[in-house]
């Protein structure tokens, strides 16, 4: 699961210098999209990524979530999730960082993506499962 902003003034998406605002030099990545391309050929997958995309849920939000799901089995094995305008935040629609950090989309809740890709289920999922039935 990889999750990347176009606009990430820390980790940059398309490749080049990572850097803590032009101070702290942490050496040089890929773009995200290799990254996620070495991650589709590690684990053999041939068949070419689902995509869809998700808009903003707030008003006056000006990003949105391009998801692309490489699956295997039936289920996503390599998922990357490009945040269009997004910063270097977490993904989430009521808390915004600081602007210094790019802005934060409210498109997608990080958390609850991460709980589907990874096949997981908070108490809370299951408790409100639990209360529908």
């Amino acid at each position: 699961m990889i999750v990347n902003g176009t606009k990430d003034p820390i980790n940059p998406y398309d490749r080049g210098e990572v850097s803590i605002f032009g101070f702290s030099k942490r050496g040089f990545v890929v773009s995200s999209r290799q990254t996620a391309d070495r991650f589709v050929a590690a684990a053999g997958i041939s068949s070419t990524p689902e995509k869809t995309r998700q808009a903003a849920r707030v008003p006056g939000d000006p990003t949105s979530v391009d998801v692309q799901r490489w699956k295997r089995d039936g289920r996503a094995w390599v998922a990357l999730y490009t945040v269009v305008g997004g910063g270097h935040v977490v993904p989430q629609p009521t808390f915004r960082f600081p602007r210094l950090l790019g802005l934060t989309t409210s498109a997608i809740d990080l958390l609850d993506e991460a709980v589907e890709f990874f096949g997981l289920k908070s108490s809370a999922q299951a408790s409100r499962a639990a209360d529908e039935k």
